[in-house]
């Protein structure tokens, strides 16, 4: 089947085409937790950051999946489907991680297309506005583990402070700039 002209779609190595918005309620979130729960084999469960913010899962399609919530911060949760006896996960502290900032850093992963676009993107506007500025590539499972927020895909932080825990625009980052920095 072809997307419709104008709607976003994804397609599938099947060759199936998911059109956002039209095939939602068809149990296809379902199917990709359950696929993510055989590929747990025999470990002892499966966890999931959850958030009420932009750009990740809420908890409600886990909730549906027998998840329960084992930890919260601010608006994100951790889920956990345990599969056997044992510890259940927790978050790592990461606002001890936070306080280790006291520049203006980036800390990132390339683990959404997104942000590895919008980290080419600010390269003039460095550039330009002529700005020291740290950025570190989170390239491993334990450096995601120290993380300075819970969400450790993109962080952007300025005097032990998190001005953006998500991916954001280049027009948001000026204007965080221009707070944070008068720049």
């Amino acid at each position: 089947m072809d997307a419709q002209p104008g709607i976003q779609a994804l397609a599938l190595e099947n060759g199936q085409v998911l059109q956002l918005g039209l095939d939602q309620h068809r149990g296809l979130g379902r199917l990709l937790v359950e696929e993510a729960e055989r590929d747990a084999g025999d470990m002892m469960g499966v966890a999931v950051v959850t958030s009420d913010k932009a750009f990740m899962a809420n908890r409600s399609l886990f909730a549906k999946n027998g998840y329960a919530i084992v930890a919260e911060s601010d608006k994100d949760q951790l889920l956990a489907k345990q599969f056997s006896d044992g510890p259940p996960p927790s978050i790592n502290d990461w606002q001890a991680e936070l306080e280790k900032y006291e520049d203006l850093t980036i800390v990132y992963s390339k683990q959404c297309p997104w942000i590895a676009r919008f980290m080419q993107e600010i390269k003039p506007i460095l550039e330009e506005k002529e700005l020291k500025i740290s950025i570190r590539e989170i390239e491993n499972a334990a450096q995601a583990q120290k993380a300075p927020s819970l969400y450790g895909a993109f962080n952007l932080i300025h005097n032990r402070k998190l001005p953006a825990d998500r991916y954001i625009s280049t027009t948001r980052f000026l204007n965080i700039l221009k707070k944070e920095l008068g720049a």
